[in-house]
């Protein structure tokens, strides 16, 4: 009993059971092998589930259906608005605006390369 994780009794999380894992936590965290051990862990997740998230995504917008959701989810006022928001932002810090028309710069300088080698 107690170990179905939709149990709503499993899922009261108290102070002092709060407390307990904070404890166990840090002394996992304490230990030179554990914390190597964790850390390793954490260097290696990125890599091995990139791949998938990568997959994952490209099934989502193949779905027709998935694919026509997400793009009127990014069509709506309030997104569009945040977005421009996020860009605004952007775009008035100096070392941001420098690295952006940088890659914009290099990426018309590899147009410009790739189009001569073609002729």
């Amino acid at each position: 009993m107690g170990q179905n994780p939709s149990d709503p009794k499993r899922r009261v999380v108290t102070p002092e059971m709060r407390e307990r894992q904070s404890a166990i936590s840090k002394a996992r965290w304490a230990d030179p092998l554990m914390r190597e051990k964790i850390i390793a862990g954490m260097r290696t997740t990125g890599k091995r589930s990139s791949g998938a998230y990568s997959l994952a995504s490209k099934a989502r917008w193949a779905d027709p259906v998935i694919s026509a959701k997400m793009r009127a989810a990014l069509r709506e006022p309030a997104t569009l608005a945040k977005v421009r928001e996020a860009l605004k932002v952007r775009w008035a810090d100096p070392e941001m605006r420098e690295r952006m028309v940088a890659g914009m710069r290099a990426a018309g300088a590899r147009r410009r390369k790739r189009d001569t080698a073609e002729c």
